[in-house]
């Protein structure tokens, strides 16, 4: 840390940190269960296969990848010469990539403000990653978040991180209080009514809601994953 003189009290916008294992050739069917409250979820690849999978495009964004595909277009040859340092590599499997990226707002609530805080610790960014965005194994609980977690995610995370998960910090407020959010329900259900044509309050709740639940199923929404989210924040103080 020393050797990096001054540059260690630079304030930090954004973190990229990554672990590249082999082993598993994580597919469709494999992430499935990854239980994630972002809403965005993409999934980029060839005719023949899929390379890349990606949860959210905001503060947090996680990527799981093909790392070895990506070489043939980024030319990084001295990442082979680096993976041939460690024990177990075999140059004949595929590398894939974990990369976890967090924007300001994310650095900021989980009380990482500067680049050293970065570079002394990357493993608990990547275990922060894993626990934001958590595989696990489908049953027929209609309930995600109480699905067990795929043992591929806990041993690559125990292969990260073996410390104490960071902690969100109390910021700023960016999620309504309970008195705002029955203020802009009224808004709401008064809009959807305008559009229905129905004034009547009830009704008008149960066809937005309907039409609710309709787009939930259509973008796979999972709403228990939300409130959990949210409740996370209230408890944490993040309100």
């Amino acid at each position: 840390m020393e050797a990096l003189g001054s540059f260690r009290f630079l304030s930090v916008s954004r973190a990229d940190a990554c672990v590249d294992f082999q082993g598993w050739v994580p597919t469709r069917d494999d992430l499935a269960g990854m239980v994630c409250p972002a809403g965005y979820r993409a999934i980029h690849g060839t005719e023949k296969c899929d390379q890349t999978f990606q949860y959210g495009k905001g503060d947090t964004v996680l990527r799981i990848y093909d790392k070895t595909a990506e070489l043939e277009v980024s030319h990084k040859g001295w990442l082979r010469e680096l993976w041939g340092h460690c024990e177990g590599y075999d140059p004949s499997e595929p590398v894939y990539r974990m990369e976890i990226q967090l924007r300001r707002n994310t650095l900021k609530t989980l009380g990482i403000k500067s680049v050293a805080q970065v570079i002394e610790d990357p493993g608990a960014l990547l275990d922060y990653g894993l626990r934001w965005a958590e595989l696990r194994v489908p049953t027929e609980d209609a309930t995600k978040t109480r699905w067990p977690v795929d043992p591929r995610w806990t041993a690559l995370r125990e292969a990260v991180f073996g410390g104490d998960p960071l902690k969100r910090h109390s910021v700023a407020s960016n999620l309504v209080s309970l008195d705002r959010a029955k203020s802009s329900l009224i808004g709401l259900v008064a809009t959807a009514g305008a559009y229905f044509e129905e004034p009547d309050y009830l009704k008008a709740l149960q066809r937005l809601s309907f039409a609710t639940e309709v787009l939930m199923m259509e973008e796979d929404i999972d709403f228990a994953a939300r409130v959990e989210e949210k409740r996370r924040r209230i408890l944490s103080g993040d309100q």
